[in-house]
């Protein structure tokens, strides 16, 4: 990263440098004033994050893991044929009111998901409890246990389209 500096406030005597010890003063005093004449940094405008409080119907890609063994974010032992789901990192996180993922709102609340299935002609649809996190998902993505996977597609397609929301 190239910065560029302005060195007009100083005297042209003050540029040349004798010894190690003004060099650096005169470094810091550019770095300071160049920092603090920095526009602040601009601030990610908040997301339409697809939150409960958010009524709508959202389409996403649905994956699936294998939880466990161990806990999941919410603190739970879960196993893949639970009716489970891990939600997207960055809603997960914007839900959060401590530091204490087992205490964040989101766990164990409960999404229906749907999906086309063209070989049954119609749409298949689970009920799934928030357990987990997902860390690789997009804001509406979610990652499923593998039997609820495999209720709404074939376990080789690895990564479909579905669409999901909230339940009271």
């Amino acid at each position: 990263m190239a910065v560029s500096v302005d060195l007009s406030f100083f005297k042209p005597s003050q540029l040349f440098f004798r010894t190690p010890q003004f060099s650096f003063a005169a470094i810091q005093q550019v770095l300071i004033k160049e920092s603090t004449n920095r526009p602040p940094p601009r601030r990610k405008k908040p997301q339409n994050l697809p939150l409960p409080t958010n009524r709508g119907i959202f389409t996403g890609d649905l994956t699936f893991y294998s939880p466990g063994p161990g806990y999941g974010s919410c603190g739970y032992q879960n196993t893949s044929t639970e009716s489970i789901c891990a939600v997207s990192h960055l809603v997960f996180d914007a839900a959060s009111t401590s530091s204490n993922s087992n205490n964040n709102p989101l766990c164990g609340k409960m999404i229906r998901i749907t999906r086309y299935d063209a070989t049954v002609g119609g749409n298949r649809s689970v009920d799934v409890e928030v357990v987990d996190r997902c860390v690789g998902c997009k804001a509406t993505d979610l990652d499923l246990s593998l039997s609820m996977f495999t209720s709404l597609a074939d376990e080789s397609q690895g990564r479909v389209v579905g669409s999901w929301a909230w339940l009271d």
